[in-house]
């Protein structure tokens, strides 16, 4: 059987869960003018609707238009691009990504190709400045979680209305290291780790509660050049 404990599976997971997550309806995130551009985006790739809300990349606000559509990657960018162009498109064979520059907004594109049909495409925009922001990692003083001694951080992601974070950190160590270390930390500041509801050999991410809140932390091993890559989702259950 595959095993699937440093295969990435984990990482996709957590990183796919934090942007796609379920979050409470939210008011308009977009101005006027972006609010047209979404709604002629959704309807050239036919989608039925569009849920909009703010994640913040590395401290800095992007509003985000999530659509579905039964168009593969590369189809829903070439669509995208004929509804608003110029838009600078490069596609793979399970996703596309797409990217805008105007005068005022930054606005990239992730489609991401469906296992039953079609894909989903994240329309991410940013005034200039914000996407600069966005590009350099807060420090780890900031996070609501401890990371590893040595650990650098790549990527942080907050969805406010949903109480959610995610973080990507490369640190020293193997994973199991990794793994220990967490579970050290969470256990003496009262976390509780949950049963996998798989074999554990396979499980793709590690998870423990505390109170209202489920913490679920994924890791792999780095090719190459050693240490570990891991991702933790951080989410509060309660309303």
């Amino acid at each position: 059987m595959k095993r699937h404990r440093g295969s990435g599976l984990g990482a996709c997971l957590l990183l796919g869960g934090a942007l796609l997550w379920p979050g409470p309806v939210a008011a308009r995130v977009f101005s006027r003018g972006a609010a047209r551009a979404v709604a002629l985006e959704a309807r050239a790739l036919g989608a039925a609707g569009v849920q909009e809300y703010v994640l913040e990349i590395n401290g800095a606000p992007a509003r985000v238009a999530v659509m579905s559509t039964a168009r593969g990657p590369a189809g829903a960018l070439a669509g995208l691009r004929a509804a608003e162009p110029p838009l600078a498109a490069w596609a793979g064979p399970g996703a596309a990504f797409g990217l805008r520059l105007d005068a005022d907004r930054v606005t990239r594109y992730l489609a991401v190709r469906l296992r039953q049909r079609g894909c989903v495409v994240l329309r991410l925009e940013q005034t200039p400045a914000e996407f600069e922001r966005s590009l350099r990692p807060p420090p780890s003083r900031e996070l609501p979680v401890l990371l590893p001694p040595g650990a650098t951080l790549t990527l942080w992601l907050a969805r406010p209305e949903a109480r959610l974070t995610t973080g990507l950190f490369d640190a020293p160590g193997s994973p199991a290291a990794v793994r220990a270390f967490y579970h050290r930390q969470l256990s003496q500041d009262g976390w509780t780790r949950l049963p996998p509801l798989v074999d554990p050999a396979h499980a793709p991410f590690d998870a423990y509660a505390r109170e209202e809140r489920l913490l679920l932390l994924s890791t792999q091993a780095v090719a190459g050049r050693g240490g570990t890559r891991a991702v933790v989702l951080m989410k509060t259950i309660s309303p």
